[in-house]
């Protein structure tokens, strides 16, 4: 059985004014659903525009608000079995002009969940320190992405994280905090940084990075194992930090590499024409 959540909705204005068009006065919508009993609770946010904000927090379930002063882009909940899914309206129109939507949505630390953020414009900042991370999946278009993990997940084993964006900016910080074992990021002309750093390596880590024309900078931290392959049609290394080694045409390595016993960082990176920056900073 699916289950509705009906939101306790907050005027932001004392009152509302009229207004040409689909837009209004914003109104604010509070979010308040508590996780399931599951193993893994699989929590999906949907949007189309505006922007997005999620932290980790010390609470039970899924807290926060959507403001929004377009009535069609007013947002959803349902529950059902061992999931949570909150979407954003849809509107007739493609394009409303002085269209407003903002999130501010808080995840509870004490449940694994699995992370899905299907976004099309929506700006978006992760910030998801501590935070029992299952698995992470991004499918964007236009948005920018900030991903910050500030403290290590709970979970030794985070799972894999699937990053695909089309256009828009990404910037990943901390990213060995969330103890992935697989990471596939994809993105077609938005520019990239990652950065492994953070806590040391609870497993291997395999990364495969592809980009089409977007320039992609790869930070990683000193003391890290790692070796790096670039593999390019018209792409270029722009920059690469003196802790790398260079040990063929495609092939640099940091971090004792080949002689350690510890879990590994091992990246393969792909492009047509973006370029490449390594670099090492804590």
């Amino acid at each position: 059985m699916i289950r509705r959540i009906i939101f306790a909705v907050t005027l932001t204005f004392a009152a509302l004014t009229a207004a040409c068009g689909p837009t209004g006065a914003p109104e604010t919508q509070t979010l308040d659903v508590a996780y399931p009993v599951a193993e893994v609770v699989n929590v999906t946010l949907a949007t189309n525009d505006g922007t997005v904000q999620v932290t980790a927090a010390d609470t039970d379930g899924v807290t926060g608000t959507t403001t929004t002063n377009v009535a069609d882009w007013q947002s959803t909940v349902e529950s059902a079995g061992d999931s949570i899914t909150i979407r954003q309206g849809q509107a007739n129109v493609s394009v409303i002009q002085d269209g407003e939507n903002a999130w501010d949505v808080q995840l509870g630390r004490g449940t694994p969940i699995q992370l899905t953020l299907n976004n099309t414009a929506a700006d978006t900042t992760l910030n998801l320190g501590g935070l029992s991370l299952a698995g992470l999946m991004i499918n964007a278009t236009s948005a920018d992405y900030i991903v910050n993990y500030p403290a290590p997940n709970p979970l030794e084993d985070g799972g894999e994280a699937a990053i695909t964006l089309v256009g828009g900016t990404f910037t990943g910080t901390n990213l060995l905090n969330p103890h992935w074992r697989a990471l596939e990021f994809t993105t077609n002309n938005g520019d990239a940084t990652l950065r492994f750093n953070g806590a040391m390596l609870m497993q291997d880590l395999v990364a495969d990075l592809t980009s089409i024309s977007g320039n992609l900078l790869v930070d990683i931290a000193p003391g890290v194992p790692a070796q790096i392959t670039f593999r390019t049609t018209g792409g270029r290394v722009r920059e690469i930090d003196p802790a790398y080694a260079q040990t063929d045409e495609i092939t640099y390595t940091i971090g004792g590499f080949e002689t350690t016993d510890d879990p590994r960082l091992i990246i393969a990176v792909r492009t047509t024409t973006g370029d490449l920056r390594l670099a090492s900073t804590r």
